[in-house]
C-alpha cells in the first residue's frame, strides 16, 4: 500500500538522468506514456486519483435521453448512483436500445404502468422518480465514452479512478520508492530497447537491454507485491467484513458504507 501521495513525473525523469548518466534530452511525451503504461501494468487503486462527480468542482453527469457523457479522465469505474440510488450493470444484451428508437415506445399508448414500461427485449424503462428504489435499482451499460441507463433523465453521481496530473498536464506518480523504481526501470528498459532495435547486430546493446529488462521485472514484481499487502487498518477492515454471523448480502445497495462496521447481534 502507498501513502496516498503523488509526486511530479519530472522527479522520476531527473532520477533517470542521474542514475543512467543519459546526456541526451528525452522526449517528455514518450516518458509520460511509458510511465502510464507501467502504472497500468501494476494496476492498483492507490496508483490513481479517487474522484466523485458532484463534489467540489466536478459536476454530476446529466442524463439526457437515457445517456450520459463519461468523464475523459476515467480509468476505472468504481460505482454509479442515479438520483441517490445505486445503479447495477445490465445483463440484457439489448440494453443499449434504451433510447427507444428500435422499440418506438414514444408511440405506444398502452403497456406503461406506474411510470414503467418493459419492451419485448426485456428492457425496463423508468419514466418517473417514483419507481427508483434500493430494491429495484437502475441499470447501466458502458459504451465507449457514454453511459447508457434505464432512466431517461436525472443526475448521475459517479465514483471512479482517474489519472492525477500536474498543472502542465503531466501524470503524477505515487510517492513510493518501489513504485518510482519500477517506473524508472520501465523507462530505462524502453530506452535500451530502442537502442537494441536500431542496432540489432551490436551485442553490447543486446546485453544492456536484457539487463534492463531483468531489473524491470524484479522491480515491478516488488511494487505489485507491496501494493497488494494490506496494512493494519486494512486488515481490521477485512476482519470486520468477514467475521459476521449474518452476511450483509445487501451491502451493495447502500454503497458498501456499512460493510466493515462491527456486527451488533442482540439476543433476548
Amino acid at each position: 500500500m502507498t501513502n496516498g501521495k503523488f509526486i511530479s513525473l519530472k522527479t522520476v525523469l531527473w532520477e533517470i538522468y542521474r542514475d543512467t548518466g543519459h546526456v541526451e534530452e528525452l522526449n517528455m511525451a514518450d516518458v509520460a506514456e511509458w510511465a502510464l503504461d507501467c502504472i497500468g501494468l501494476i494496476y492498483h487503486p492507490t496508483s490513481y486519483l479517487k474522484v466523485i462527480t458532484g463534489h467540489k468542482d466536478r459536476p454530476n453527469l446529466e442524463i439526457l435521453n437515457y445517456r450520459a457523457k463519461l468523464p475523459c479522465d476515467l480509468v476505472y469505474l468504481v460505482g454509479i448512483a442515479v438520483d441517490g440510488f445505486i445503479a447495477l450493470p445490465s445483463a440484457n444484451m439489448f440494453h443499449s436500445l434504451m433510447d427507444g428508437s428500435c422499440c418506438d415506445i414514444s408511440n405506444l399508448t398502452s403497456g406503461i404502468s406506474n411510470g414503467t414500461f418493459i419492451d419485448s427485449f426485456g428492457n425496463t424503462f423508468i419514466t418517473n422518480a417514483g419507481n427508483r428504489s434500493r430494491g429495484s435499482g437502475v441499470t447501466y451499460e458502458l459504451n465507449d465514452d457514454w453511459l447508457t441507463l434505464s432512466v431517461k433523465e436525472g443526475k448521475v453521481c459517479l465514483a471512479y479512478l482517474a489519472i492525477p496530473t500536474d498543472l502542465e498536464g503531466l501524470p503524477l506518480v505515487p510517492d513510493d520508492t518501489t513504485f518510482k523504481e519500477a517506473i524508472k526501470r520501465y523507462v530505462i528498459m524502453k530506452i535500451d530497447y530502442i537502442k537494441f532495435r536500431t542496432n540489432p547486430s551490436d551485442n553490447g546493446y543486446r546485453i544492456l537491454y536484457e539487463h534492463s529488462e531483468k531489473e524491470y521485472n524484479w522491480y515491478i514484481g516488488s511494487a505489485s507485491a507491496k501494493l497488494k499487502m494490506p496494512d493494519v487498518n486494512q486488515m481490521e477492515s477485512i476482519k470486520r467484513t468477514l467475521l459476521r454471523l449474518k452476511p450483509n448480502v445487501n451491502a451493495y445497495s447502500s454503497f458498501f458504507s456499512t460493510l466493515n462496521s462491527p456486527e451488533a447481534r442482540r439476543f433476548k
